[in-house]
């Protein structure tokens, strides 16, 4: 920090750790939707430990630092949540995604991640089967904010299968959505949302 520096001087924080320099991460991999993660393949974070040492210019001495502070637990987690969904209507031999569905619907989904927050299946049309639609895998939820004593499971993997035969002709919205128990520092992971679209016949 320069000495000269008035209490105007700075704006914003005065030093960021990108923690993506020292602990792994990115795509986390999957195995497709409807398939577990193999344990092997999941992945996990790494826990450090982070010393802040400071000293005036003058009077040097880098081995005795004049003032120091830690943060002695500090967990990290850089890779991605697993969120994967298709519908087993759309796989196999000359289906396609433009395959009109008329009595069986079969969510297949997928969501890991070492601190998962909470993950759900959703499905929305601008139509509403007459009954409608019946409960969903609702998926963990836990309160926000990062924890690494994580009391919850990593996610699920699953087919998730529903009668449509009465449901209206229209076109409809199945979702799934996964939200990390994770902060960067200053804002906690929003989440993200994979979707897939059908045509009821």
């Amino acid at each position: 920090m320069d000495p000269a520096a008035t209490n105007g001087g700075f704006s914003g924080p005065l030093l960021r750790f990108d923690s993506t320099t020292v602990v792994p991460g990115g795509g986390a991999p999957s195995s497709g939707a409807g398939v577990p993660v193999p344990p092997a393949a999941q992945k996990s974070g790494t826990m450090l430990r982070i010393v802040f040492e400071a000293e005036p210019v003058s009077g040097h001495t880098p081995a005795n630092p004049t003032l120091t502070n830690e943060l002695p637990k500090l967990y990290v987690n850089n890779w991605s949540d697993v969120n994967d969904l298709n519908l087993l209507q759309f796989t196999g031999p000359g289906n396609t995604p433009c395959s009109g569905l008329t009595n069986n619907l079969d969510i297949l989904y997928t969501a890991d991640h070492e601190l998962m927050a909470a993950w759900s299946v959703g499905v929305s049309s601008a139509a509403f089967p007459p009954s409608g639609v019946p409960p969903l895998p609702p998926g963990v939820s836990w309160p926000a904010g990062p924890s690494v004593a994580h009391p919850g499971p990593r996610g699920e993997a699953a087919t998730f299968s529903l009668n449509i035969g009465t449901w209206p002709a229209c076109s409809y919205k199945v979702t799934l959505t996964t939200r990390r128990m994770l902060t960067d520092g200053e804002i906690e992971d929003t989440g993200h949302t994979n979707l897939v679209t059908f045509c009821k016949k």
